[in-house]
């Protein structure tokens, strides 16, 4: 199996499970939210911020509040948010070349839309059952976890849109897209080694 593995994901979808579980059977690299860490790393941001902006835009004013840094007069003229896209794709490039990987997130999709050995994938589910997969896995009330859902959806579609111009969750984007409402998270896992061979 040489192939690189995007996983999009809705929240509470176990998208982001589904992802480790293939990259443990494949014992292949697994990268998700630590991407967004090195790559932040890389460009001088405090790792501390990481997870109140990953994979979210915002526009470079209320960006610059949250990151406590200011990029007014840099000579490349991108705010902090798109330098961090930037390394991010650069390091998602550079990891995809190795070899073998499950990348989750961060656009990946659009990032290696050119590579012919990546195959990429959406994970769905219905709402209800998204719902209750958060509650029990963050210890929330139904009507928080909704909420939350709800607001993490929106912020990864207008952070794909902002970075890609295209319609996060649009069928077109990816080879495949399975909805989890039905199955097992380890069994959509099978499915998908099963899909790579």
């Amino acid at each position: 199996m040489n192939k690189i593995i995007s996983i999009s994901r809705e929240f509470g979808s176990g998208g982001h499970e589904v992802g480790e579980k293939i990259a443990k059977k494949l014992y292949i690299p697994f990268y998700d939210r630590t991407l967004s860490e090195v790559a932040a790393s890389n460009i001088g941001i405090d790792v501390s911020k990481i997870k109140e902006i990953d994979e979210r835009a915002a526009n470079s004013f209320m960006y610059s509040l949250v990151m406590g840094t200011s990029f007014v007069g840099n000579v490349t003229n991108m705010t902090a948010q798109d330098r961090m896209f930037a390394e991010q794709s650069r390091l998602i490039e550079e990891y995809a070349q190795k070899g073998p990987c499950v990348i989750v997130g961060r656009c990946s999709d659009y990032v290696l839309r050119n590579n012919p050995n990546c195959i990429h994938f959406f994970i769905c589910a219905d709402i209800k059952e998204r719902t209750k997969r958060v509650m029990e896995t963050m210890s929330l009330n139904e009507s928080n976890a909704l909420t939350l859902i709800k607001k993490t959806d929106k912020a990864r579609a207008t952070y794909y849109q902002h970075y890609t111009g295209k319609k996060w969750g649009d069928p077109t984007s990816y080879d495949i897209c399975i909805n989890t409402y039905s199955t097992k998270l380890d069994q959509t896992a099978e499915m998908i080694m099963n899909i790579l061979k």
